[in-house]
């Protein structure tokens, strides 16, 4: 006799994991790659606690077991006000958590995001700068949003589904991180500026707009 048994969640392995603070809890990273032909399946792991000092646990305690191929780190805004005081120990913490990482899959793809800077303040600027070094040191990819993001949402898709026209197998073409981190930080940097909520049907047009404009 079978007895009836209720489907589990099915946490979504070998993706690409968004790991970021209170400011991206929000992002829906999820449809954003799905809307923008991701292929693999995309992740918001960010926290409102998290932090460059917890990283490592937190890695290990949340993300680890989704065994992702790509993770986007954007970490900082806790530490950057005095940044200056505690940059040895930020660099070591930071550093740990690439290398926590790497220690559970040694091709995984990392990203490290700047923070934005719009007002050019100088501690971001230093800590921005500390960033783009620790991914060069660590052989990772730097993607900047300090400055506005132009970018032509549209365009891509397009260009993605002309490709597949042609016959072209884009699953087997991983994105680049840049344009991943264009895509989310785009629509996060939109969905800021508006005073209702955005959809995610609508946010292509609506970002589209907004960067054309600018």
């Amino acid at each position: 006799m079978y007895f009836y048994q209720p489907k589990r969640n099915v946490e979504p392995m070998n993706g690409v994991v968004l790991l970021g603070e209170k400011s991206d809890v929000m992002i829906p990273v999820a449809e954003l790659g799905k809307e923008f032909y991701i292929e693999e399946v995309c992740v918001n792991r960010s926290s409102n606690q998290l932090c460059v000092e917890n990283a490592v646990s937190y890695y290990e305690e949340n993300i680890a077991k989704l065994e992702p191929e790509t993770v986007l780190i954007h970490l900082g805004e806790a530490e950057a006000e005095n940044f200056a005081d505690h940059q040895e120990v930020f660099v070591r913490n930071y550093r740990a958590l690439i290398q926590t990482i790497r220690k559970h899959n040694s091709r995984c793809r990392i990203g490290v995001i700047s923070l934005e800077n719009r007002g050019r303040e100088k501690n971001l600027e230093v800590l921005n700068r500390t960033l783009r070094a620790l991914a060069d040191s660590e052989k990772c990819e730097f993607c900047d949003i300090s400055t506005p993001i132009l970018w032509n949402p549209n365009a891509t898709k397009s260009a993605i589904s002309f490709a597949q026209s042609m016959g072209l197998n884009t699953k087997i073409i991983k994105k680049p991180l840049r344009d991943m981190v264009k895509i989310f930080f785009g629509y996060r940097s939109l969905a800021e500026g508006e005073t209702e909520k955005i959809s995610d049907v609508r946010f292509a047009k609506a970002l589209n707009k907004r960067l054309v404009t600018e």
